[in-house]
């Protein structure tokens, strides 16, 4: 339901916690039985997994594939087959750790975003088995005692880096361990459940249930779960569990025929609603109808019952087949989807499918500056190259360009502006830091631009021949998060993303506090350029656009401007409101004869059209992706910042 965009389920996502409880007290149970039973088997063991997990999955998977040849864009098809493959590993979750986070608003448009949940029970497959079979030699206290000790051990790693990387929390099996070992000591320890009397038991089911409501109502994203937090509805599921016994009201409700039902289908519902819904946000480019995500959840199910009982069903019949020719069509299937998926990505998504497809990977790949990613320092490497991105090349750098990944696609086109006045342009960027000293945040990507900005602010010192330096970078971020929605259905990031807090002072109850803080810094940042000598070009923040440009522009040129007349455009006033407060941070700043602004909204808002900001320009994208200038766009924005130095007499 949360995939489907059921706003009053806010904690939706929680189900995959519960998720994890159910299966490790399964897992565990059966690992337990036949080990006291004495006929427990490691081939055995796995072939019950092949048989239960893989021909459902793997029928999904080339079925998304198909889909996805026909309705995906070059770089979307292309992000796809790397998810195949990941996923045909056994490791989306740690696939998807480096590629998004899981509450980004277009992760919705990934179809194989959820199977980072099996990726993390598939891990649980290879060691659980394991360290179950080897403790279990010494009695079920023992391997009781084992369980707990992992478990509480990764509840403690996991409210640590709730705090310190919330993405790596959410989708590693080190973090999500705890919930499964959860369901085991359950299991290990069932014998003593049914032992209390039926009021405890009925009191405790129904405790349990409501933890449940309660949490999918009451928590939210937020609070960066798995932590202590999800021991809220882990521990509700954990009651249900143990205490909802036949003879309960929560038990006999759970054993109704509707609920077998569900429970029977649940799987395949599972593997196949994200396909749904997912292709559908691509092909409506946004939040689909209410009415169309209805009939795809109906689809959902209907298509759930037929994969049950029509595949599900039989292969785990184990007269279905011998275990070898289980084990060999997985492995054919998995290696068939690796290869089919390699050659996709190699192939760039194969653009050459549709005339549409091709002028959108034109856009996104010739477009984009040569130099992005390959000048801005990345997070192993934060030091400042002498020889390295200096446009144009080989020139002698007067300018320096400060900033992050704004400033990184900007720097090749700035250098080919001021190149005719024999001026050039160091390279000092690095995505997602803004350019000021002072700051911390919170999410792992960032916590690298505390040690950037030194070594950038050193270069400086120790180079007095770069006597102008530009200050560029998406600004609003650190004051806002990198979460936008442009009001007109399109929206990326993450909300709380790239939030920064100031060094000295990481708390502040009062956001304008917070705000006050944050622009000080950034004031005292600039003056500091200034009071060194520089002459100082401020760069003030470009319109986010909330969609993927070249893809929209592209699209609404093949379908006769489904999305309106060109120039397509967002609205001048979102703009506002999205810089308004740090952007009144920067206007403090005072007037300085070697500081000159240059206002990206005067090049692309209230020209074409009043109260918009166009994303084309000509029938030409501005931009590169949702937020990035492309060379066309940044060509614009260069020519702006030699006019302002022109003018001041710089150059």
């Amino acid at each position: 339901m949360a995939h489907a965009g059921a706003t009053w389920l806010p904690a939706g996502f929680l189900g995959v916690d519960v998720f994890f409880v159910i299966s490790g007290f399964l897992i565990t149970g059966i690992i337990a039985r036949e080990t006291q039973r004495g006929d427990f088997s490691f081939a055995a063991f796995y072939e019950r997994r092949v048989r239960r997990i893989l021909p459902a999955l793997y029928l999904v998977m080339f079925a998304s594939a198909l889909a996805a040849f026909f309705l995906l864009y070059p770089n979307e098809l292309r992000t796809f087959a790397e998810s195949v493959v990941a996923t045909a590993l056994f490791g989306s979750n740690i696939y998807f750790n480096g590629k998004i986070s899981y509450f980004t608003p277009n992760v919705e448009t990934y179809p194989l975003i959820h199977t980072w949940s099996l990726g993390v029970e598939e891990q649980y497959y290879v060691l659980a088995p394991v360290i179950l079979a080897f403790a279990l030699r010494f009695g079920r206290s023992v391997a009781l005692g084992v369980v707990a000790f992992v478990s509480l051990a990764s509840l403690a790693a996991a409210q640590y880096m709730s705090g310190v990387d919330p993405q790596a929390n959410f989708y590693l099996l080190p973090y999500r361990a705890w919930e499964l070992g959860l369901g085991g000591i359950l299991a290990l320890a069932s014998t003593h459940f049914g032992a209390y009397p039926k009021k405890i038991r009925q009191g405790a089911a129904l405790l349990g249930l409501l933890l449940l409501v309660a949490s999918y109502v009451a928590l939210n994203q937020d609070l960066n779960m798995p932590n202590l937090w999800a021991l809220a509805p882990t521990g509700g599921a954990a009651l249900v569990i143990a205490f909802a016994r036949a003879d309960t009201l929560v038990g006999r409700a759970l054993s109704s025929r509707p609920f077998m039902f569900i429970g029977a289908i649940s799987y395949s519902a599972y593997l196949w609603h994200q396909p749904l819904f997912a292709f559908a946000r691509v092909k409506a480019d946004g939040a689909p109808p209410f009415v169309v995500m209805a009939a795809l959840t109906l689809l959902t199910l209907a298509l759930a019952w037929a994969s049950w009982r029509f595949v599900e069903r039989p292969f785990r019949d184990r007269s279905f087949h011998s275990r070898r020719w289980v084990f060999a069509g997985a492995l054919a299937c998995g290696v068939a989807l690796i290869v089919t998926g390699r050659i996709t990505v190699l192939q760039n998504g194969f653009p050459s499918r549709s005339p549409e497809f091709a002028a959108i990977a034109d856009w996104q790949d010739r477009h984009i500056s040569s130099a992005a990613a390959r000048c801005q320092s990345d997070m192993w490497n934060v030091a400042i190259n002498d020889d390295s991105c200096v446009f144009p090349a080989g020139g002698a750098p007067t300018i320096a360009l400060l900033g992050d990944s704004h400033a990184d696609v900007l720097a090749e086109s700035l250098g080919e502006a001021v190149a005719p006045f024999s001026q050039g342009v160091k390279e000092l960027a690095h995505g997602g830091c803004p350019p000021v000293r002072g700051l911390v945040f919170t999410d792992a990507k960032r916590r690298v631009c505390p040690a950037f900005m030194a070594s950038a602010l050193r270069y400086l010192d120790d180079h007095d021949e770069l006597g102008t330096v530009v200050v560029f970078a998406r600004w609003p971020v650190p004051f806002e998060s990198d979460f936008v929605d442009n009001g007109e259905g399109g929206a990326a990031g993450v909300p709380g993303q790239g939030l920064a807090l100031v060094e000295k002072a990481p708390r502040f109850a009062d956001p304008n506090a917070r705000y006050e803080a944050l622009g000080k810094l950034f004031r005292d940042q600039i003056n500091a350029h200034l009071q060194s000598g520089r002459r100082v070009v401020l760069v003030y923040s470009a319109p986010e656009t909330g969609w993927n440009v070249p893809r929209r522009v592209i699209h609404n040129q093949f379908e006769k401007n489904i999305f309106g007349a060109p120039p397509l455009s967002i609205s001048h006033d979102v703009y506002v409101q999205r810089t308004r407060n740090v952007h009144a941070q920067l206007d403090r700043i005072g007037d300085h004869p070697n500081l000159v602004r240059v206002k990206p909204e005067e090049i692309f808002c209230n020209r074409a059209l009043a109260g918009r900001c166009v994303v084309e320009s000509d029938g030409a994208p501005l931009y590169f992706d949702d937020n990035h200038l492309n060379k066309i766009g940044n060509a614009l924005l260069a020519d702006r910042i030699v006019e302002a130095m022109k003018s001041k007499g710089w150059i």
